[in-house]
């Protein structure tokens, strides 16, 4: 029985000292809550926010019948480089609000008034300038 008591008490001893040796190998201890199962709502996604439209873009379309400076016409004539270059007034335009105003000038609206009547003649001109439907044979 003593034998079997000192094994016991040493073998004891042994696992305390193990287990102290091993408690020193421990830095932290870090408690993790558990989650329920129930998962929860995952946020939204953030939206992009919408490009907002240039000052250009929201200029009120006039039309070539009547002029109106409130009104800008041919929009198709500008085109963006280091400004925007007006291909019916052969005029480059540094800024949108210098191309804004041009757009709405009626220097600017002469042009398109010229540019459209210009086209129309030469879409229907066969020879000698003539609508082809005016023509007449001789």
């Amino acid at each position: 029985k003593e034998r079997q008591r000192s094994r016991d008490d040493r073998s004891k001893e042994r696992q305390r000292k193990n287990k102290d040796e091993d408690d020193d190998d421990i830095m932290e201890v870090v408690v993790v809550q558990r989650k329920d199962k129930e998962k929860e709502p995952e946020p939204e996604p953030e939206k992009e926010p919408e490009q907002e439209k240039s000052a250009l873009e929201l200029v009120e379309e006039g039309d070539l019948e009547t002029y109106d400076k409130t009104k800008g016409v041919g929009k198709q004539f500008l085109r963006p480089v280091t400004g925007f270059f007006c291909r019916a007034c052969k005029k480059l335009l540094p800024t949108e609000t210098e191309s804004i105003n041009h757009i709405k000038s009626k220097i600017h609206w002469d042009a398109c008034v010229q540019s459209s009547k210009t086209q129309k003649r030469g879409a229907g001109a066969v020879t000698g300038g003539e609508p082809a439907a005016k023509k007449t044979a001789k």
